[in-house]
C-alpha cells in the first residue's frame, strides 16, 4: 500500500503493526448483521480483495450473524497471513429475532473470547475490545465521524498515550434514517470539486485527524472496498480541511 499523504501509513494496534486502512467485517452478515449473507461467495471475494489490498486489521465479532462474519473470514482467509490482526469484541450477544442483549458477566467474558477464537480457528486475537451497552465512555473504539465529535476528547487523549483510536460509523450509522456524513452539503461540494465520492471524503478527513487512527469501513461489494482503500492516496486541500474543520 502507497504511503498516504494524511501521514505514515501503518501503526501499532496491542503488538501488531497494521495498515491504518483495515476492514469492518460487521456488513458481511444478512441485513441487520444477522443471518446469511444473501451473497456469500460476493462476501468471501470482498474479504479475499482486501488481503490483495494489502489490508492485514480486520474487525469482527462473533454476534455479527451470530457467528457468520467469523466463518466467512475463516473461509475467505484461513490460512491466516502472518502479519494478519483479527481483533473481535465481546459483551453482547443476539436473541433468536435478532435482538443485541447485555452479556458482559466475567464467565460470559470469558466464553465470548473463547467462541471468537473457536470460530476463528486461532488461538489468540491481536485485541478484543468491550462492546458497553449504555453508551459509556471512554473506549479506544468509539464512534466518531463528521457528524458525530463527540468522542474527540477521547481521540486526542489516545493520540497523547500512543493508543489506537478506531472510529466506528465512520461513514455515519447504517441503522439511522438518512445520513448525516454523506448527504453534508459540505462533504458532496468537496467532493464534487475534488473528483472523489462523498464517502471517500468523509474517509479522508478521519485518517488525516490524527496519526493513531485506525480506520475500518466495512462493506459487501469489491468496488466499494476498493473506493475505500483508494482513500491512502487522497489528500484534502486547504479549503476543504477548513470548510470541514468544526466551528468555534
Amino acid at each position: 500500500m502507497p504511503v498516504s499523504s494524511n501521514g505514515t501509513k501503518t501503526y501499532h494496534l496491542a503488538t501488531a503493526t497494521v495498515s491504518r486502512l483495515g476492514f469492518g467485517a460487521m456488513q458481511l452478515p444478512g441485513p441487520g448483521v444477522f443471518g446469511p449473507p444473501r451473497d456469500r461467495d460476493a462476501a468471501i471475494a470482498v474479504l479475499r480483495r482486501a488481503a490483495e489490498l494489502g489490508v492485514n486489521h480486520i474487525d469482527t465479532a462473533q454476534y455479527y450473524g451470530p457467528g457468520v462474519a467469523n466463518e466467512l473470514i475463516r473461509e475467505a482467509l484461513y490460512p491466516y497471513p502472518p502479519d494478519l490482526a483479527l481483533v473481535s469484541k465481546v459483551g453482547a450477544r443476539r436473541d433468536k429475532s435478532g435482538g443485541v442483549l447485555r452479556y458482559d458477566q466475567p464467565t460470559q467474558l470469558r466464553e465470548g473470547i473463547e467462541d471468537n477464537l473457536r470460530s476463528l480457528d486461532v488461538g489468540h486475537l491481536a485485541a478484543v475490545n468491550l462492546r458497553l451497552m449504555d453508551d459509556a465512555e471512554p473506549c479506544v473504539q468509539n464512534p466518531l465521524n463528521l457528524a458525530d465529535r463527540r468522542s474527540m476528547p477521547v481521540l486526542e487523549e489516545c493520540n497523547a498515550r500512543g493508543i489506537a483510536f478506531v472510529p466506528f460509523f465512520p461513514l455515519g450509522s447504517a441503522f439511522a434514517a438518512g445520513n448525516p456524513v454523506l448527504g453534508d452539503a459540505r462533504v458532496t461540494a468537496i467532493a464534487a470539486r475534488l473528483g472523489h465520492t462523498p464517502a471517500q471524503i468523509a474517509l479522508t478527513w478521519l485518517l488525516g485527524l490524527r496519526p493513531n487512527v485506525l480506520l475500518i469501513p466495512g462493506t459487501s461489494s469489491i468496488a466499494h472496498l476498493e473506493e475505500n482503500m483508494a482513500v491512502a492516496n487522497i489528500e484534502l486541500d486547504a479549503e476543504a480541511r477548513e470548510l470541514l474543520a468544526p466551528k468555534a
